[in-house]
């Protein structure tokens, strides 16, 4: 894992990309807030972050909101992929906000698959 530092020794947040089940980028995610990683390295390791529905409160929807669903991957780019587990939405506030809760891809060999 390489950390990325700016000019004034601060961590810079990695780009964070939404992608289908076969690792195809699909849109952005670079409108979250509240970015929770968790690395572990002998186990699984999780994100969580919070995705408003929009920037200037409802006037222009973002087009990643909607698509982000259960079983998605999200890429961090410089750290790992993830699978989105939970997606539970807020819309108590002026904007709807889901609270994206993920595990990286490895928690995908723990279910069992029936062919």
């Amino acid at each position: 894992m390489k950390q990325i530092f700016d000019y004034f020794n601060k961590k810079e947040t990695p780009d964070i990309i939404l992608a289908n089940p076969y690792l195809k980028d699909i849109a952005p995610l670079n409108a979250c807030f509240n970015l929770e990683n968790t690395l572990r390295y002998n186990a699984i390791s999780e994100l969580s972050f919070d995705f408003p529905e929009s920037l200037d409160n409802g006037k222009t929807i973002l087009p990643s909101y909607d698509k982000i669903k259960n079983k998605m991957v999200v890429k961090v780019m410089g750290i790992g992929n993830y699978i989105i587990n939970s997606c539970p939405e807020d819309t108590s506030g002026g904007v709807a906000v889901k609270h994206v809760n993920c595990q990286s891809l490895e928690s995908e060999l723990l279910y069992r698959k029936t062919i």
